[in-house]
């Protein structure tokens, strides 16, 4: 007869017990990386578009913690969806690098950041309105998803996104060339230098030229500057506010261009830092010349 111990006796209960609860706490820690993720999305009309009809659709973030950067890159379906116009007011991100600009190719960036961090449900990071080309396969997709959470740390988060499908009718749709909203294309398209300012980088010594734009819906598609140095302008560059000004140039000017050809511009001219120097030194000189000549005098009046 073979004697079982208390442990021997009930160890498939214990067994069976011990692996329901790794199971549970597996399942538990998996539903709490669920609630950590970030999500990116898109909102908007997506069934019954028509040929040439034009409609918006918002790109949105939910985060559970606070995150302050953002770096996506969104790719269209170029063949049947033209990228026209791009809308930032209420957008979450408060700077801007290298953008928004409507793209060459069919993937728009949308890079930049929130000063104090946000966090919360359906944040908007941009709007973007398109207009249907083509009958076949239309989609908005993120092909880059980063997100960094407010922490001090540049820690990324992790973040899950969807591809969006739009479903295009045989037929012509509407023509009106605002879509939805109603919108009148040459106001849209249009991009307006709205201030244009030279500042002081004290803490690299450097001259930095910055810009804003005022069109709340914009086509933009290319921003460039070049500066005024001696007696000749330089070639035209790409630019993004902000950007540093040479020490020799004497102005800067910056152009937008929109999709159409629209073109915005402004000048600022700015006394490069080697003439201040070099006022100052003369200034200081002429001071130490007039005291010499008075002392001069002085003496020889003595």
């Amino acid at each position: 007869m073979t004697y079982k111990t208390p442990i021997a006796k009930f160890f498939p209960l214990i067994l069976i017990f011990t692996s329901f609860v790794f199971l549970i706490s597996l399942f538990s820690v998996s539903a709490n990386e669920t609630q950590e993720d970030v999500h990116l999305y898109f909102s908007g009309r997506s069934e019954n578009l028509s040929v040439g009809e034009r409609f918006t659709v918002k790109v949105l973030i939910s985060a559970p913690r606070a995150v302050n950067v953002f770096d996506a890159a969104i790719e269209y379906s170029s063949g049947t969806l033209e990228l026209y116009a791009f809308e930032t007011k209420n957008s979450i991100i408060q700077l801007w690098k290298d953008g928004p600009a409507i793209p060459e190719g069919n993937v728009f960036l949308v890079t930049g950041g929130n000063i104090s961090g946000w966090s919360g449900k359906g944040g908007e990071l941009i709007t973007l309105h398109f207009r249907v080309k083509a009958l076949g396969p239309a989609y908005t997709k993120f092909k880059k998803g980063n997100v960094y959470y407010s922490d001090g740390l540049g820690t990324k988060a992790r973040v899950v996104s969807e591809q969006f499908n739009y479903l295009i009718k045989s037929g012509a749709g509407s023509s009106s060339p605002g879509g939805e909203k109603g919108f009148d294309r040459n106001e849209i398209l249009a991009p307006k230098i709205a201030a244009l300012d030279v500042i002081e980088n004290k803490s690299e010594g450097s001259r930095l030229v910055v810009w804003a734009f005022d069109n709340e819906i914009s086509s933009l598609k290319k921003t460039e500057a070049r500066f005024f140095s001696l007696f000749s302008w330089s070639e035209w560059i790409p630019a993004a506010s902000p950007m540093k000004i040479p020490d020799n140039a004497w102005g800067v000017e910056v152009r937008a261009t929109s999709l159409t050809g629209d073109v915005s511009g402004k000048i600022a001219y700015t006394i490069p830092p080697i003439i201040n120097t070099a006022a100052i030194y003369a200034l200081v000189l002429a001071g130490l010349a007039l005291i010499i000549k008075f002392a001069l005098r002085f003496f020889r009046r003595s």
